[in-house]
């Protein structure tokens, strides 16, 4: 499995549960559903992900700065995603993910 992002609705919070690898590819589809949504809180549950890439966490970070919602929290993120919510300054509740083995990858060009 490469990527796979599990939709949760409860009132008005979306919660979305992601599996595999987050790369620019999936960090899309994570932006386009969460375009797609509408919520009084969004629930990033990142425990899931076994690799992150750098160009992923960009990506989808650059969407969360545009998201309007009143809560956004983000469980497990990795390092390099924190690194990138700080870039874009999105303004978010974070759970760290360093001790749960997650791996990075960086993308050079």
């Amino acid at each position: 499995m490469r990527f796979h992002c599990e939709t949760v609705r409860k009132g008005g919070v979306l919660q979305l549960r992601m599996r595999g690898s987050l790369d620019g590819s999936s960090a899309w589809e994570v932006r386009h559903l969460l375009d797609s949504e509408e919520a009084d809180e969004v629930v990033l549950d990142m425990q899931g992900l076994v690799e992150v890439w750098d160009f992923g966490a960009a990506v989808l970070a650059a969407g969360l700065r545009q998201l309007e919602v009143g809560r956004l929290r983000i469980l497990h993120a990795a390092p390099e995603l924190e690194d990138w919510l700080d870039r874009f300054a999105v303004v978010a509740e974070i759970s760290a993910g360093a001790e749960f083995g997650m791996r990075s990858g960086h993308l050079r060009v």
